[in-house]
């Protein structure tokens, strides 16, 4: 699953995430507050989608190798930006507070919103660079970590459904992690939800990554030590057993190329590639 894939393009995201925030109209600016440049801020965040777009397109073409040495950057990018926003929102919050001032007008104004919706958008792509950095990092720990912090920034978007698609594909992405991260009867909740959020293009890819999660579930998916690179390497084996007319073997192929393709990112190109290889 990739950023690319998700919403069909940085400006339906950010039109959605607006309609998600967005209130009866804007109030008017307080007297005296304080200028602040969105165009400046929209502008680092535009050149951040870009970036992050050209890595998700190396992903889609199995381009590893050249995909890898990017996101960390790109990571602590997003994540710095995120602060500076909710460093803005924060201050802004409490220099209401301190003049025991109007909080929900404050929340109706541009000066509040615009920064509170560029906050939403930074925070959804640093969830899916997160949940596919974890996909090619070497560190187990270093990949335990991002598969949580993917799980605590797709969660910001759950606490309600006012946009289908953003909902459904943070549960979708939230189901990714979970799967990851071996819980699965979390990913399987987050993934049924997700085939049921009115999302129909979410729908269908969460549907392949709830068949993978109750195959774990149900025993009949390779020891959870085994990570991806061991399943690919097993797919392989099994792959000209099933072509000769193996019947178990057919099996066990088609459910590993499954699971290894809803984990998204490069690896339904992997699989593919693999499997030409392995026929010839």
């Amino acid at each position: 699953m990739t950023r690319r894939n998700a919403l069909g393009g940085e400006a339906f995201l950010a039109a959605a995430l607006f309609a998600l925030v967005a209130g009866s109209g804007l109030a008017a600016e307080a007297p005296g507050a304080r200028a602040w440049s969105a165009a400046e801020y929209q502008a680092r965040l535009d050149r951040l989608q870009q970036r992050t777009k050209a890595f998700y397109e190396l992903l889609e073409r199995g381009e590893r190798e050249r995909a890898a040495p990017l996101w960390p950057e790109i990571e602590r990018e997003i994540a710095s930006l995120g602060d500076e926003l909710q460093e803005r929102l924060d201050q802004m919050r409490q220099d209401v507070m301190d003049r025991d001032g109007d909080l929900e007008e404050l929340y109706r104004s541009s000066r509040w919103r615009e920064p509170e919706i560029m906050s939403l958008v930074v925070t959804y792509h640093l969830a899916w660079v997160r949940y596919q950095g974890a996909q090619l990092a070497g560190d187990a720990a270093r990949r335990k970590d991002l598969l949580q912090k993917a799980v605590r920034g797709f969660s910001q978007f759950l606490l309600v459904n006012e946009v289908p698609e953003i909902y459904a594909e943070s549960l979708y992405g939230r189901g990714l992690a979970f799967l990851d991260l071996g819980e699965t009867a979390k990913a399987i909740e987050d993934l049924e939800a997700a085939t049921q959020a009115g999302a129909p293009a979410v729908a269908a890819k969460a549907r392949g990554a709830l068949e993978e999660a109750r195959r774990r579930t149900a025993g009949r998916a390779a020891p959870a030590e085994k990570g991806p690179e061991q399943l690919l390497a097993r797919l392989g084996e099994l792959v000209p057993r099933a072509a000769a007319g193996e019947t178990s073997a057919e099996k066990d192929a088609t459910a590993l190329a499954r699971g290894l393709a809803a984990r998204g990112g490069p690896w339904p190109a992997r699989v593919e590639s693999l499997v030409l290889e392995k026929l010839g």
